[in-house]
């Protein structure tokens, strides 16, 4: 670079320069380079090369005066930070990429300002001083990743530490030494309390990392007894009350049959990808403050696991985040979270479920709820009315399903058209899969149209239920209809059936037959005469009675008296008051003993009101052509006169 690469950057406060073919010589850092940068607070220099031949170019970072924070590789086979070093008086943060071979006890003195130191080892680093830590009096924060440096070395790197009070300590990808051997001498009546350990457990930290193959003694010979199989190792993390994150994914464990005492403070717990086929129900009763939990890929014994589940978890009151992934469980044992009703995140993804596995009651708390990768094609209505209630109660709840082969076959269409029109938020940023009846396959959705759906699942039935209720309805109409227009002979017919009215004859009545019509009409007489003559009745006609004009009940009487009332009906009827009356009268008189008591004769001009109609009935009714007595006349005064008789 050139000297004035940076010229007029007065105000530039990160640099980053990593991954360059640049070189730690005054060729690639001129003299003074870095002098613009007063104001540079962050500076990455990482290079990614073979550098145990390097040296640091003399003063090339004394103008960087405020730097807070460098990324950089270590060079030469001992990394040592020379009077290059002695102007960095704020500096906070060192991330060291390490590929040379030692850290030795004065590496960092010139650096005790330091609070996060990460040392990355490329696996090169085969020493490391135990008192090189002693020179950092504020860190607070150390991260040791991907170093075969062996358990008990990196153990004594924390004996300055001891007492200490610190955020985070992080041990990454550290394995066991090529030569390093493990035996009992580690071990103490199962309890981990050898001298080197305690220089770590000594330490009053907050969040403690140890993933990837940090501690696998506790898989090695010594935990192995031929008699008694696996032995029960309880853990005693000395002074780490205070301990609140414990990051041991990954380390290869695979027995869960102890307790890991002295955590009382611990908050998150993360042991996933470990091999807890030996797992016991009570492994976490010592740590009930845990909130984060996250057992994924853990490779349980299912059976175990799922009929322990309500023990596993009965202590963890103050649970709210748990992570039971990549595990192959099926169900979970009945109640199981009763007693952590503060959870809210529960991730289920990757198993092999049909249902959600638990009471959703016993969660009232929950917002989201990860069943991705698992075996459910439908949830039934019961259950979408209690997550859309915790989406209003906790105002937001997230449903996955992705990875799920859901059924939207006609049978659950109450199913695909909650997902889409619910409040419940569904992943539909995922591939959510549905396959129908003939096992097509289609993508769902909130686009997927519920309509088209609906028409074909249900609008068929409601075409049916529709065509049926217009039947009944069009049934119910027509008997109404005929109940209104036979209602006397209907309930005539179920007195007569019922015995609660005998049906009277025409030699029950005194007169057989009373005719009323207009005056002076000349068809009544022939009419009169006709069936006197022919059929030998008694035949009464109105007129008889004019002269003395009779009161109308003595008129009514007279008219109770008689078997068949004959109305003989003109123009002149409906404008004479008196045969108004009369007509009512007439009406009045028919019961349910004799319903077929009144018959009309009419002339084909007389506009006949609905009324006068429904009450005497179609049947009892017959036009009379030019007021003459024909063969129809004589057939249907026998059949109403005579047949009902």
């Amino acid at each position: 670079m050139h000297t004035n690469a940076f010229s007029g950057l007065t105000y530039l406060a990160v640099l980053n320069l990593e991954y360059n073919a640049l070189e730690f010589d005054n060729n690639s850092y001129p003299d003074g380079i870095f002098s613009p940068l007063i104001n540079l607070k962050e500076l990455y220099l990482k290079r990614d090369q073979d550098c145990t031949k390097s040296e640091y170019p003399s003063c090339f970072l004394c103008p960087l005066t405020n730097l807070t924070t460098l990324s950089i590789d270590s060079v030469g086979e001992t990394v040592n930070f020379g009077p290059e070093f002695n102007h960095q008086a704020r500096l906070k943060r060192l991330v060291l990429w390490v590929c040379s071979s030692s850290i030795i006890e004065n590496t960092f003195i010139r650096m005790n300002q330091l609070t996060v130191l990460e040392i990355y080892g490329y696996y090169s680093l085969s020493n490391f001083s135990d008192m090189a830590l002693t020179h950092l009096p504020l860190l607070d924060t150390f991260i040791l990743s991907m170093t075969h440096l062996g358990t008990a070395k990196v153990l004594e790197i924390f004996k300055p530490l001891v007492g200490r009070s610190m955020s985070v300590i992080s041990l990454n990808s550290v394995y066991l030494a090529a030569r390093e051997t493990v035996s009992s001498h580690h071990m103490q009546d199962g309890v981990l309390d050898a001298e080197k350990t305690k220089y770590l457990l000594q330490i009053c930290v907050r969040r403690f990392e140890f993933t990837r193959s940090f501690l696998r003694i506790l898989e090695q010979d010594a935990l192995f007894s031929e008699t008694c199989g696996w032995l029960k190792i309880n853990i005693s993390f000395v002074g780490m009350e205070n301990v609140e994150y414990v990051d041991a994914r990954d380390n290869g464990f695979n027995q869960g049959y102890g307790k890991c005492e002295g955590l009382t403070g611990l908050k998150t717990l993360l042991g996933s990808g470990n091999d807890f086929a030996f797992f016991s129900p009570t492994s976490f009763d010592s740590i009930s403050a845990v909130e984060n939990l996250a057992l994924a890929n853990c490779r349980f014994d299912v059976n175990n696991f799922q009929l322990n589940s309500l023990r596993i978890f009965r202590n963890l009151k103050s649970l709210k985040r748990l992570d039971l992934s990549l595990n192959a469980l099926t169900f979970l044992a009945e109640n199981t979270f009763s007693t952590n009703p503060n959870m809210t995140e529960l991730y289920l993804a990757t198993n092999r479920f049909t249902k959600i596995p638990f009471n959703l009651k016993l969660t009232p708390n929950l917002q989201v709820l990860d069943l991705s990768e698992n075996a459910i094609s439908t949830l039934d209505e019961a259950i979408t009315m209690e997550l859309d209630e915790l989406a209003v109660k906790n105002g937001k709840f997230s449903l996955r399903l992705a990875g799920n082969v859901l059924s939207c076959g006609c049978e659950n269409f109450s199913f695909i058209k909650w997902i889409l029109t619910t409040i419940v938020e569904i992943d539909f940023d995922s591939i959510l899969m549905c396959v129908n009846e003939s096992g097509l396959y289609s993508h769902l959705d909130k686009h997927w149209d519920v309509g088209t759906f609906w028409r074909q699942c249900v609008g068929q039935q409601y075409l049916y239920i529709s065509v049926v209720i217009l039947c009944v309805i069009a049934i119910i109409f027509l008997v109404s209809f005929v109940v209104i227009r036979c209602k006397l002979y209907i309930v005539a017919y179920v007195a007569q059936i019922l015995g609660t009215v005998p049906r009277r004859r025409l030699t029950d009545f005194q007169n057989h037959v009373f005719i009323v019509s207009s005056p002076n009409e000349n068809f009544v007489t022939v009419l009169s005469n006709y069936l006197k003559q022919t059929f030998f009745l008694n035949t009464r006609d109105f007129r008889d009675l004019e002269p003395g004009r009779p009161e109308y009940e003595d008129l009514f009487a007279e008219i109770n008296t008689t078997w068949r009332v004959i109305l003989v009906v003109t123009d002149e009827f409906f404008h004479d008051n008196n045969f108004q009356m009369l007509y009512t009268l007439v009406l009045n008189s028919m019961s349910h003993d004799n319903p077929g008591k009144v018959l009309l004769l009419y002339e084909r001009n007389v506009q006949l009101n609905v009324d006068l109609i429904n009450a005497i009935g179609e049947d009892n009714i017959l036009e009379v052509p030019l007021w003459q007595l024909t063969p129809n006349i004589d057939e249907f005064l026998y059949d109403k006169i005579f047949i009902e008789w």
